[in-house]
């Protein structure tokens, strides 16, 4: 029914869903994620407004990984009963020259391959940042030539 809804408000749609009590809740849920946004939020502000490398500072205080630069060869995506659907190629540089990064997501980015070898995929959040604006790209938002970072956040192991 979600998607249905989803589908007919042309991804306009906002939903809460699954509510608990707290007694079931701290068993769903991973220990410090509200901390570590508000902190990784407060990151992403300061540098913007110190004008620092945003990538890098808020990739290091997230303990992420930045595992990608490159520029956006070719992209494309469509909606597909209700998700966002697609893939884009990235080539290297900046210490990945002669690298080649493609992208899979489903509304979120799924799957990625570094020279056609698989490399990160789900349960790894995968997240990509415009060096040009300093900002995150939502999928679908991104653009033929635009110069990415591709950062990596770990799957918690518990």
């Amino acid at each position: 029914m979600l998607r249905a809804l989803s589908k007919v408000r042309k991804n306009h749609v906002s939903i809460v869903d699954h509510a608990l009590e707290m007694k079931e809740l701290r068993h769903a849920i991973i220990s410090g994620t509200i901390s570590k946004a508000l902190y990784l939020g407060r990151t992403y502000r300061i540098t913007k407004e110190e004008d620092k490398d945003f990538a890098q500072e808020v990739a290091k205080a997230g303990d992420d990984i930045v595992v990608f630069k490159g520029t956006i060869r070719s992209f494309d995506w469509k909606t597909f009963e209700g998700f966002t659907v697609g893939q884009f190629i990235s080539e290297g540089n900046a210490g990945n020259e002669n690298d080649e990064l493609k992208m899979w997501f489903k509304n979120e980015n799924l799957i990625s391959c570094l020279n056609d070898e698989l490399f990160v995929t789900l349960p790894d959040l995968i997240y990509v940042i415009d060096i040009d604006s300093n900002e995150p790209v939502t999928n679908p938002n991104y653009r033929n030539g635009m110069n990415i970072i591709v950062v990596v956040y770990p799957a918690p192991v518990d």
